[in-house]
């Protein structure tokens, strides 16, 4: 689908540049002095994903960072997905696979944001490890991430056995 100016996709095309998908906004201009959601200050030091706290982020404070929510992942997962459809370049399925990773323990605390036993997605990863809630919220935002992630991504996710079983296998 190509943005039109009435389009949110197009606003969503203001808002990346070469680096990412950027933090903020003032109004409908984007602010480059904050910062992408998910550019090389939002990796971990492994390179994995490591989303804005729920504090934010500035430029004294690089990652880890926590509290961090599920929300966060599955809004840059839905970004990804639409600058791939809008575009066509294959680098947001990397950003994709960054966000389906983080619920699969390729995030700050190295642990799955999943139960395997119920599916649930867990509601906040802290300094201590995974908030074990499973709201609707986290769920539903891990749920969002594996639907893109198996029709974007389908080698990665295989069925939802397979994610499971992997997901389980992290903890």
């Amino acid at each position: 689908m190509a943005a039109t100016a009435t389009s949110p996709y197009a606003h969503l095309l203001t808002l990346t540049d070469a680096t990412g998908v950027l933090e903020h906004a003032d109004g409908a201009i984007a602010r480059r002095e904050h910062g992408c959601l998910d550019d090389n200050a939002g990796r971990g030091p492994a390179g994995h994903l490591s989303v804005v706290p729920v504090q934010g982020r500035t430029e004294a404070h690089s990652p880890p960072g926590f509290d961090q929510q599920p929300v966060e992942v599955v809004s840059l997962a839905e970004a990804a997905a639409v600058a791939h459809a809008t575009t066509g370049d294959p680098q947001w399925l990397g950003r994709l696979d960054a966000s389906f990773a983080w619920f699969g323990g390729a995030n700050d605390g190295g642990v799955t944001m999943v139960d395997a036993a119920t599916g649930g997605g867990l509601d906040g990863l802290t300094p201590q490890g995974p908030n074990r809630n499973q709201g609707a919220e986290s769920t539903l935002a891990w749920m969002a991430t594996w639907q893109l992630a198996q029709r974007l991504l389908p080698a990665r996710t295989g069925d939802s056995s397979k994610v499971s079983s992997n997901t389980a296998a992290s903890t």
